[in-house]
């Protein structure tokens, strides 16, 4: 059924709703695959999060979690996003004219090396909006559940993507290359020892967080070769995936045209771990070692491009204790050079108690 005046027919995809989907060939693949310490390392190094918990064993030994844990936003790299790739009338066919719209994750055991990441798929919404990007619009929403090898609940993650009309899209305006910035960088930093910025082994106290309170700024410029090495670690493609693509992942990201063909953006931008990974290495960095992300979501209000500098900002409002944790609740923003707000979202934090 199409409603009255709209150019989609969403009765199909609403017959899914809350159905389990059949998993990809590759993401069932994955889900037999072991992670180990290499991924982890090359996750944490390519979304430029340089805290040694991540990926550092004597360092990680010393901390309460007694070994090496993946950066929280790694979990969905276990797979499940192939289930918005669903066929629309009225709206393009995946991979063109759709984006990345925004996610909530639900954090609840850490990954580990020798985990395996077991997803378990379900489409969870769809809605129509009409936007400023291209017109009318459909968000169609996944819901995943991660377990591991041992039937524990690691997480759960709700991603959302935009579908439209690729020519819709360019016909709108566009940016010129002195807005969007330098997509090359003019140098490499040294990612062994990376931005070193966390709190680390240093605790947050529940006690010492007040409503208010400002997180410190994370900072970060995308180029086009994060695009591709983050592109890589987030399709898993070290374990050797029975498939093959143009590239690394999502080629349309960084090849250069591709997304404007594919997608109608003016130039690269980034994947959804980019988006994902940073404000939760805000989050992480702030909290320290002894803290846990428990909930992270965020909407996307704006393609970040290749040459964008963002800077993300957190404040803390509101902070609680609820069956004997203690919880700090934040807002997220993230803004571009340009002045524009790309994300807006929220993050819940589990921080010790002095008592």
């Amino acid at each position: 059924m199409i409603n009255k005046g709209s150019p989609f027919d969403l009765s199909g995809v609403r017959a899914l709703l809350g159905k389990e989907q059949e998993l990809t060939e590759h993401e069932a693949y994955l889900a037999k695959c072991p992670v180990d310490l290499s991924e982890l390392r090359r996750y944490a190094l390519s979304v430029e999060d340089c805290n040694p918990l991540w990926f550092e064993e004597e360092y990680a030994k010393k901390t309460r979690w007694k070994g090496v844990i993946a950066a929280p936003t790694f979990m969905h790299t276990g797979g499940g996003g192939s289930a918005l790739h669903v066929d629309i009338p009225g709206a393009d066919r995946w991979p063109h004219g759709g984006v990345f719209a925004g996610s909530e994750f639900e954090f609840y055991i850490p990954v580990r090396v020798g985990d395996r990441i077991i997803p378990n798929v379900k489409l969870y919404d769809v809605v129509e909006k009409k936007g400023r990007f291209a017109g009318p619009m459909v968000f169609v929403t996944a819901e995943v559940t991660f377990t591991n090898q041992n039937s524990e609940n690691v997480g759960i993650w709700r991603q959302t993507i935009a579908m439209y009309s690729t020519s819709a899209a360019q016909s709108q305006g566009s940016y010129t290359s002195e807005e969007l910035g330098d997509m090359f960088p003019s140098s490499y930093p040294d990612m062994r020892k990376g931005e070193l910025r966390a709190r680390g082994a240093n605790p947050l106290y529940y006690e010492d967080v007040s409503v208010g309170d400002e997180i410190p700024a994370l900072v970060r410029k995308l180029t086009i070769p994060q695009i591709v090495a983050t592109a890589d670690v987030a399709a898993r493609t070290s374990n050797r995936l029975p498939y093959t693509m143009p590239g690394p992942g999502c080629y349309w990201h960084y090849a250069m045209g591709e997304s404007w063909k594919m997608r109608g953006l003016p130039a690269p931008m980034d994947e959804g771990p980019i988006r994902a990974a940073q404000p939760s290495q805000l989050m992480t960095d702030w909290i320290g070692d002894d803290g846990w992300l428990s909930k992270l979501s965020f909407q996307v209000r704006r393609p970040i491009y290749a040459g964008d500098t963002t800077t993300w900002t957190g404040k803390v409002i509101n902070k609680y204790t609820k069956d004997g944790e203690h919880l700090v609740e934040c807002e997220i923003s993230a803004e571009n050079q340009r002045g524009q707000i790309s994300t807006k979202g929220n993050a819940v934090v589990i921080l010790p108690s002095r008592g």
